[in-house]
């Protein structure tokens, strides 16, 4: 039998091991990478001011820190106004998680999912042990902080880059030959107004939910109506799913007062997202954002998977930039006509 020989120079296996340590530090540094990229979605988000101020005579490190000093002011006074109210509330909700429960059992059926969660949960001793409920607060309030303290992260990463001047982003340019520089420079160029229209419309329609939410359920005398108000907003920025996993609880909340109630929350939630959908959204995108609801939702819980909630975040810009890559990197292999086809099939489908 002949013996078949491979050789496998030192290079190669340097190549391998390099590459695998490569996707392990990524991998591991998966957090912060992710943080430096909504970093550089917010500094992109800002640029557009900064250079309006540049414009008129107001040096460019002076502007970023008062843009930044601005942003992350209204973000202190907003974090100490709901924040206190936020934790009252969840408080409440979790010293009167018994009545709930009880209030829900009127309504449950007698069998089911949500009698299974719901009456281990309250059998729990750490629903009226003291000493568990302060740990339960105090689990609450440290995930709270991490989230601030990584938004802050995101502000100060998103200073840093305006400040650089796009310097970083020309070193990187300068890796690859001249016709691939400006493929990268008209591809971040063009990018840059999708990430801009994505922030700042996610900022006005997550607002803009977490203040319809907390109002509508606070008239209807939800319990935790700021606290609903809140997670609407945050998972907002999430499309498709966020608006299921945030009308749940609502509903369920909404139960311990009368079925009436939860017709009238189911309804709310609806009218709000038809609004959001169909009048806020498009109006302020402007026809920018351009991607299929399935690609949207595959994009999304592949994203989610790889990188949680940041990853869910940060993958919709990039998965909307698709077609301008195509068009700048692929167009030549793909042909005029795929491109064309492939514009229109987005168009008639678009999210």
């Amino acid at each position: 039998m002949n013996k078949i020989r491979h050789d496998i120079s030192m290079s190669a296996v340097f190549k391998i091991i390099l590459t695998a340590l490569l996707v392990v530090a990524v991998y591991q540094l998966m957090t912060l990478l992710t943080l430096m990229l909504l970093g550089i979605f917010l500094a992109v988000t800002m640029n557009p001011l900064v250079v309006r101020l540049e414009e008129r005579g107001l040096p460019r490190n002076i502007g970023v820190s008062l843009l930044g000093l601005g942003i992350g002011l209204v973000l202190t006074l907003t974090l100490l106004t709901v924040i206190p109210e936020v934790s009252n509330q969840l408080n409440n909700l979790t010293q009167d998680f018994p009545k709930i429960q009880a209030s829900l059992n009127e309504y449950l059926p007698a069998s089911g999912p949500f009698r299974k969660f719901l009456n281990p949960a309250t059998e729990h001793p750490g629903w009226t042990d003291p000493q568990s409920l302060i740990g339960h607060a105090l689990l609450i309030a440290n995930k709270t902080l991490e989230g601030v303290s990584e938004f802050f992260l995101v502000l100060i990463f998103s200073i840093y880059f305006l400040f650089d001047r796009g310097r970083s982003f020309q070193w990187f340019q300068d890796f690859f030959s001249q016709e691939n520089r400006k493929k990268i420079n008209k591809t971040a160029v063009e990018t840059a107004e999708i990430i801009h229209g994505y922030v700042i419309a996610q900022v006005v329609t997550s607002v803009l939910c977490a203040i319809y939410v907390s109002v509508t359920m606070s008239l209807l005398g939800v319990p935790g109506a700021l606290v609903l108000g809140v997670l609407a907003g945050i998972f907002d920025v999430v499309p498709i799913l966020g608006f299921f996993i945030s009308i749940a609880p609502a509903l369920l909340l909404a139960l311990t007062i009368s079925p009436t109630a939860v017709l009238i929350t189911l309804v709310l939630y609806l009218i709000y997202h038809a609004l959001e959908n169909y009048v806020i959204v498009p109006y302020i995108y402007g026809g920018r954002m351009k991607v299929s609801p399935l690609v949207v939702l595959v994009a999304l819980l592949c994203a989610g998977i790889l990188g949680g909630v940041l990853g869910a975040i940060v993958i919709l810009p990039i998965v909307a930039s698709y077609p301008i890559i195509e068009r700048i990197w692929l167009g030549e292999m793909l042909g005029q006509k795929v491109i064309e086809k492939h514009q229109a099939e987005e168009e008639s489908a678009k999210v």
